[in-house]
């Protein structure tokens, strides 16, 4: 699904700010939506049971404030700190990368990571990072070995982590 929007994520990444508006926008538009809906969900003998009880849990973590911008909060802190990893690790290829293009490429990793295809999507986020990569010049295989690196970083600190805390249990 992530890989069908890149082509027209390319025209928006002349624009940064566009990319923004974009953003805030579509979180003003899905909040504004989900408490429309749930008020009048009773009128609408339309919606799907799921999407009715969907709907019903998001507008009560919506009620509370605090917990919501918590939530969004720490969306937003998770995705700055992804595109710091991936600054880094395009500088250990000696690439510059603009910083539009790291936010979108954390933002798309975090997207495609919702729905696993294959087995924690091996190969579906190198791909995305390869075509975001590729825009504007860049290179396919670049992206590409960007995100191999971050996994097998990510991997190696895990089962380096994973293996010191499970010796206490």
């Amino acid at each position: 699904l992530v890989l069908l929007y890149l082509p027209f994520i390319k025209l928006l990444l002349v624009n940064s700010y566009i990319l923004v508006v974009i953003g805030v926008f579509g979180l003003i538009c899905g909040i504004t939506s989900i408490y429309l809906l749930n008020r009048f969900a009773n009128r609408l003998s339309w919606i799907p049971k799921k999407l009715e009880k969907f709907i019903g849990e998001v507008s009560k973590i919506i009620v509370y404030k605090k917990l919501t911008i918590n939530i969004i909060f720490q969306f937003i802190l998770i995705n700055l700190l992804s595109a710091i990893v991936f600054y880094l690790a395009f500088k250990a290829f000696s690439v510059e990368i603009r910083i539009d293009k790291l936010l979108l490429i954390a933002a798309l990793t975090t997207l495609s990571s919702l729905i696993n295809l294959t087995p924690g999507n091996i190969g579906i986020t190198e791909t995305v990072v390869g075509l975001v990569s590729s825009y504007d010049g860049g290179d396919f295989h670049v992206g590409f070995m960007v995100m191999s690196v971050v996994r097998v970083c990510h991997l190696l600190v895990s089962v380096a982590l994973g293996s010191f805390s499970t010796a206490y249990l």
